[in-house]
């Protein structure tokens, strides 16, 4: 293992300890080892490799628990290969705190029945 990989190992164990006192503290070093390295993976998967932003995606996991592998409208937000990494965390934060999920709109769909159950009645 490099020596890189393994001091971002070490200090992302702090960030879990320290951030995540209740989720981390029934939790062995080897867990908590195996849950970053599963992350590392699953940001490598979506192209987000900044240090802060895997970060981000340990929190939202501990705090959200959103599954993996994604689904569509969360899959969207971390594959849009045309905005840089730190927009596609902020869209995928956004995604899971207001836990929104698309709407499939068709020519035939009816756009007032929609609006009443999402809106109520205006």
């Amino acid at each position: 293992m490099s020596t890189k990989l393994e001091q971002f190992i070490s200090t992302s164990l702090l960030f879990l300890r320290e951030n995540f006192p209740e989720w981390s503290q029934t939790k062995e070093d080897k867990f908590l080892r195996d849950f970053i390295n599963k992350m590392i993976q699953f940001g490598r998967e979506y192209n987000i490799l900044k240090e802060i932003n895997v970060q981000k995606l340990m929190a939202y996991k501990i705090e959200y628990d959103f599954v993996m592998p994604l689904k569509n409208d969360r899959k969207i937000k971390l594959n849009q290969q045309d905005f840089e990494e730190d927009y596609r965390m902020d869209q995928f934060y956004i995604a899971l705190e207001s836990n929104y999920r698309l709407i499939p709109i068709t020519l035939e769909s009816d756009l007032n029945e929609l609006r009443g159950r999402f809106y109520g009645d205006l």
